[in-house]
């Protein structure tokens, strides 16, 4: 037998050790790969299954009552230009600008300054301004969906959020009814989610009414006060005095007057309708619509205890123009503010040359919910089937899936189990209860044949026996 040249032999057993060296690297490479810990992106928070039918539910509910009352929806793209929406003073650090991972050379012009709405108003702005010859007005228009913000990542504050809209916009005057209309809606709104938030209260303020105090103290209304006193309840006594020093030297007299005069809406107008702010045009007119708002909500049947003037509520940004609004819970009040608007007469400004004024209210959605899944203390279930069908003989297969039908054309929400190769009776019951089923149906080849149907209520193991015909008027759904 001849001998295999030395050197022959070398290379084969030098493929050999390469061969074993690339298969050793790609199960170490595999295995990484495999147990890579995957990171969450910071401020976008996802939903279990679970979390996401409550969430569903919530605006079902919300939308409901939007439609109860004659609000249509609308649908606005994801994407904006970015002058449109750095017309109205956001921080042009929290919006995110959009473009491609790789240019085109024949991309077009316009597609090149884009960026993800920041709010739903100032597109609703630029959406009426386009449409205004097909629109009929007053236009009542809802909007839920997403928004993005270059937020700083915290509890609370998310960079992807769902914010739930509604707003009245009118091409001629619009009275402060409809700014009551859509108080008393989002009022409605928050009950309906009752018990789940707890309670609540409205803070409302008159831009007018905020102009006319500060002018006696000599003070003429701009954004840098607005902001100041905005943000009065989060820094401390002697940094809000000090900043205010700049626009008048009576700062604490300032703080105390406007103190004073807030509380319960009604009585509050009433205060400064017998005071000396009264001969001030401007205090006029704002107490005139907010006493007419309260006259209204009223008539609507909201509770009036609901609703407190709050004058150094100011909204930062610089398209309101009346009447303000902000929502906290009462017993969680360092959740901030889970809905806010008010009057805007001058927002269209931009797009277009009419008058359009309007009024709009907006739901932060994403954090209110968050807040109440992190107190929530049940277990939550990620199907909204109450009975599955389960398959105890996959002969009755057939049989099992004709009265998931029948069942479900009752109105009644029916899961199927399919998977049942190799899982027993006793698997396919655990399976039940892990996603909380209700009801478990089930039958040999022998009860189907014999139209008799076991139902086990699971909750407490009770089994009890059926006839098809029985089963569909018991399960009435």
């Amino acid at each position: 037998m001849e001998k295999i040249p030395r050197a022959i032999a070398f290379h084969a057993q030098s493929v050999k050790i390469h061969t074993y060296i690339f298969m050793l690297t790609y199960l170490v490479i595999s295995e990484h790969l495999m147990t890579k810990k995957i990171h969450p992106i910071s401020g976008l928070p996802e939903l279990l299954p679970a979390q996401q039918r409550i969430f569903h539910d919530w605006i079902n509910k919300i939308r409901s009552v939007f439609e109860q009352h004659g609000y249509a929806p609308i649908e606005t793209p994801a994407f904006e230009r970015l002058e449109t929406l750095t017309s109205k003073g956001i921080a042009e650090h929290e919006i995110y600008t959009v473009r491609r991972l790789r240019e085109d050379d024949g991309q077009k012009q316009d597609d090149a300054d884009l960026a993800l709405r920041f709010d739903l108003t100032v597109p609703l702005a630029r959406y009426v301004s386009q449409h205004f010859a097909d629109l009929v007005f007053p236009f009542r228009r809802y909007h839920i969906a997403p928004v993005w913000r270059g937020e700083r990542a915290q509890k609370g504050r998310y960079r992807q959020l769902y914010q739930c809209d509604i707003d009245v916009l009118s091409d001629r005057p619009l009275s402060y009814r409809s700014d009551a209309e859509v108080i008393m809606i989002l009022s409605k709104i928050l009950s309906s989610l009752q018990p789940s938030i707890g309670s609540f209260h409205f803070y409302i303020n008159h831009r007018y009414l905020l102009s006319g105090m500060l002018e006696a103290f000599g003070i003429t209304q701009n954004d840098e006060i607005l902001r100041t006193l905005d943000k009065r309840k989060k820094i401390p006594s002697a940094v809000l005095f000090r900043e205010l020093q700049q626009w008048t030297d009576r700062p604490e007299e300032l703080i105390q007057t406007l103190d004073h005069f807030s509380g319960p809406l009604r009585e509050s107008c009433d205060r400064i309708a017998n005071s000396p702010f009264k001969d001030s045009a401007l205090v006029a007119r704002a107490l005139n619509e907010l006493q007419g708002v309260a006259d209204l909500l009223e008539a609507f049947g909201c509770p009036a205890e609901l609703y407190r003037l709050d004058l150094s509520l100011a909204r930062g940004l610089n398209y309101y123009t009346g009447i303000v609004l902000e929502t906290f819970l009462d017993d969680h009040p360092g959740l901030g503010s889970i809905s806010s608007g008010g009057r805007y007469d001058n927002l269209c400004e931009q797009f277009s040359a009419r008058s359009i004024p309007g009024f709009g209210l907006s739901l932060g959605l994403s954090r209110l919910f968050h807040w109440y899944i992190e107190q929530l203390d049940q277990t939550l279930y990620a199907t909204p089937a109450k009975i599955m069908i389960a398959v105890q003989d996959p002969a009755t297969l057939t049989a099992c899936c004709g009265l998931a039908e029948s069942l479900r054309q009752k109105g009644c929400a029916v899961e199927q189990y399919l998977e049942y190769d190799q899982r027993s009776l006793g698997h396919q019951m655990k399976y039940a209860d892990r996603a909380g089923i209700q009801y478990v149906i089930f039958a040999s080849i022998e009860e189907v044949l014999s139209d008799r149907w076991i139902v086990k209520e699971m909750s407490n193991s009770q089994q009890t026996i059926y006839t098809r015909k029985e089963l569909l008027e018991y399960f009435g759904c």
